[in-house]
């Protein structure tokens, strides 16, 4: 039995991350129904914020529980990495 792929519809469950591909950033998140980052500002409460080793620093020290992430497990990195804006 095959799983079902993700779908965004009434009633589904699904965190959402808006990319702007021109800046290379997420600028908006959305959390069960509810915007909880916009522009890198976040505005949610509780949960965990994803990033890269970059950015652990900085959010540990606003005291905010985090997790690290490889950006070469991102497929939209990947897909990504080999162009250049002109």
């Amino acid at each position: 039995m095959h799983k079902p792929l993700p779908q965004l519809a009434v009633g589904a469950d699904a965190d959402i991350t808006v990319l702007d591909p021109g800046r290379n950033m997420a600028v908006m998140g959305i959390n069960k129904g509810k915007v909880i980052m916009i522009e890198g500002m976040v505005i949610g409460e509780k949960g965990r914020i994803l990033t890269t080793g970059h950015g652990g620093k900085k959010i540990e020290e606003a005291n905010i529980d985090y997790e690290v992430f490889n950006l070469n497990n991102c497929l939209l990195y990947n897909s990504n990495k080999n162009k250049h804006i002109n």
